[in-house]
């Protein structure tokens, strides 16, 4: 690739994910001071009985969770932060997801090759290579649950406030967090393919000199062994193995495997957190050394290819390079670990409200 291309290239992914979410941070914040400055107001020269939650949040929350008492509603209106960061997340990974899509990457990519297999390529590289950027997401969507119900001195002054339990508070707040996480790259993954659908069509049908694939050409791509990292890297130039491994790949599976890697490092992160020691200095130094050595073994994976065992990536459902899908259900592996831990989070959160 040319390097004045890729400097543009760049520059247009940078502006894309930087300043979309700056502007929607600062409407958000100005939009809930206002609010809060009104309900302030409204709390002096009203008087309590009305100053009820006339917002469609909390009347959205008062039919949907009719059996939630006030100081729970409460408590769930206050996590409209959480909701305005999925959108920005959903934002960022949309632009991430449908970066393979510019022009000055689709050209980049053996351009002796048919037009489909050179934008069903680079849309497939692109996904699959910023793994481990969505891993840093994870990790940040875990730090936010983590810090609702740490030690912080406010914390202790909201229970004695407000007779809420510390599981309410556990499930509510990872619970907000995980589904506004998840739904974010599910939400980016399905604009960013009918974005590829919008632009280039249905290129996936014509990867074989402008012929649609058929079943038989799959199955005998697939059943090719996968290419090393090396192979990749040294073949996007060239073209060399562009076509099987376009069609080795599957999208879904490409898309679940990052859904169900992120849930786990969400998870892990929550159940470090949450262990029974009584030193909050180090538990941090704990935690935050254990996602250290997690997420190292993680990249190098992605970018080597190794750091994981080849079997181990698999039984984990770990897909982040273009070739041979691993079976759908090992996809309920990182799933049922995740559970797992979230149930031992839970665990270790009642024994810390003892």
């Amino acid at each position: 690739m040319n390097k004045d291309v890729m400097v543009q290239a760049i520059d247009i992914i940078g502006a894309l994910t930087i300043f979309p979410p700056i502007l929607f941070g600062i409407w958000f914040f100005m939009r809930e001071r206002r609010k809060s400055a009104a309900l302030t107001a409204t709390a002096l020269f009203s008087g309590p009985e009305e100053t009820g939650h006339s917002s469609l949040f909390s009347r959205a929350c008062s039919f949907s969770f009719p059996e939630l008492d006030a100081p729970q509603r409460a408590y769930l209106l206050r996590q409209r932060t959480v909701l305005a960061l999925g959108l920005i997340s959903t934002w960022i990974f949309f632009i991430w997801f449908s970066a393979g899509l510019l022009p000055q990457y689709v050209s980049a990519y053996a351009a002796q090759q048919p037009l489909p297999l050179r934008v069903w390529y680079s849309y497939l590289y692109h996904i699959s290579s910023g793994a481990t950027s969505y891993g840093i997401f994870a990790f940040l969507a875990a730090g936010q649950a983590i810090v609702e119900f740490g030690y912080a001195p406010w914390m202790g002054r909201f229970f004695r406030t407000r007779p809420l339990t510390r599981s309410f508070v556990f499930w509510t707040r990872t619970g907000l967090t995980l589904g506004a996480f998840i739904s974010s790259l599910l939400l980016a993954a399905a604009a960013s393919f009918l974005l590829l659908l919008l632009t280039y069509g249905p290129v996936w049908k014509h990867l074989d000199n402008g012929n649609e694939p058929t079943a038989a050409t799959i199955a005998n791509a697939r059943s090719q062994p996968a290419p090393s990292s090396d192979d990749v890297l040294g073949s996007l130039h060239s073209g060399e193995g562009h076509a099987t491994w376009a069609l080795q790949t599957s999208v879904p599976r490409l898309f679940l495997s990052i859904v169900t890697t992120q849930t786990f490092f969400f998870s892990l992160m929550i159940a470090m957190a949450m262990l029974p020691i009584r030193s909050g200095r180090m538990k941090s130094i704990l935690v935050i050394a254990f996602a250290y050595a997690v997420f190292i073994c993680y990249i190098f994976y992605v970018v080597a290819g190794n750091g994981i065992p080849p079997h181990v990536a698999q039984i984990f459902f770990l897909y982040v390079q273009p070739g041979p899908p691993p079976p759908y259900r090992l996809a309920l592996v990182p799933l049922t670990v995740s559970a797992a831990l979230l149930a031992l989070a839970a665990v270790s959160n009642r024994r810390n409200d003892s």
